[in-house]
């Protein structure tokens, strides 16, 4: 699947353009650390793996950029507490 990205935001569109699913995240003061804050999937498309996608493509751009990631929304945080080993590199 294509991800949208958008400062502070990735998702994807369906063909008629429509939001399908999103992640979001607030940049720390020093651009350092993103704070993962709300994941979202639209009820037609849940259940489908769209979520993981989102958050392992937050995760893996944070890595090219050599950012951290914060996990605050219940989603994220669930996902680093059960696969510590995927995202222990760039777990703030």
């Amino acid at each position: 699947m294509h991800f949208i990205e958008e400062p502070g935001r990735f998702f994807p569109n369906d063909l008629q353009g429509d939001l399908m699913a999103e992640l979001t995240y607030q940049p720390s003061e020093d651009g350092k650390v993103w704070v993962i804050d709300h994941t979202f999937v639209r009820g037609d498309q849940r259940g489908k793996g769209i979520a993981k996608e989102l958050l392992d493509t937050a995760v893996q751009a944070a890595r090219d950029r050599s950012i951290k990631v914060k996990p605050l929304c219940t989603y994220a945080r669930t996902q680093f507490m059960k696969h510590p080993e995927a995202y222990a590199d760039v777990k703030a």
